[in-house]
């Protein structure tokens, strides 16, 4: 098949640290370094990535129909009109995820991006931060998932359940999903705070 063309919004850039770059971990899995011994099948990634500024996003020669997949990642906020091409091509059929970060204005996001009639991109209004003293090794982790959801099966699996249960969060936003948002995930603290939410929107979701 070919390749899932994903575009990438990133809001925190760092080229000369990878794990400090807010798509830096991301591009690493999406883009594997080539081995010139691998036969051809994997030598080709079934994800094409591109990562552009928050910026560019109104260029008038990037398509946003040319990718399938749309990321925001920790994108401090968008213009309204951003904001309607993004609305244009998820509702044509594209999946778009946004993850949030300390560059993120909640109260511009919920201006711009939700609205209580589920007409908006967002499937939850953002509220406020939640935090933990990273001291003595506290932290939240995750409690419960779906774990017959695509994107989550292999984290079903004893052998890998870890790695998504036993990662480390001391920092995220509280949010009230919409009543047609399925949680994906929730945290362990005392409210069950949802980590991943999703939510159809027109064609995409």
């Amino acid at each position: 098949p070919a390749p899932v063309r994903v575009l990438g919004v990133n809001g925190a850039p760092n080229p000369d640290r990878i794990e400090e770059d807010e798509l830096g971990l991301l591009r690493a899995v999406l883009e594997p370094v080539a081995d010139d011994g691998a036969p051809p099948w994997l030598s080709t990634s079934p994800f094409e990535l591109r990562v552009v500024r928050p910026s560019e996003l109104l260029d008038e020669d990037l398509s946003l129909f040319d990718y399938d997949v749309i990321w925001l990642a920790n994108v401090q906020s968008l213009s309204g009109e951003a904001v309607t091409r993004l609305e244009e091509r998820v509702a044509a059929g594209a999946s778009l995820i946004v993850s949030l970060g300390d560059n993120v204005n909640a109260t511009a996001y919920d201006a711009r991006l939700f609205r209580a009639d589920g007409s908006g991109l967002l499937p939850a209004e953002l509220d406020v931060l939640v935090s933990i003293a990273s001291m003595r090794g506290n932290y939240y982790r995750v409690k419960e998932f779906q774990e017959d959801h695509p994107a989550l099966a292999f984290f079903a699996d004893k052998e890998w359940r870890s790695l998504l249960t036993e990662m480390p969060v001391y920092t995220f936003f509280a949010v009230r999903p919409l009543a047609d948002a399925e949680v994906l995930a929730r945290f362990d603290d005392e409210s069950g705070s949802p980590l991943l939410v999703e939510r159809a929107y027109d064609r995409g979701r």
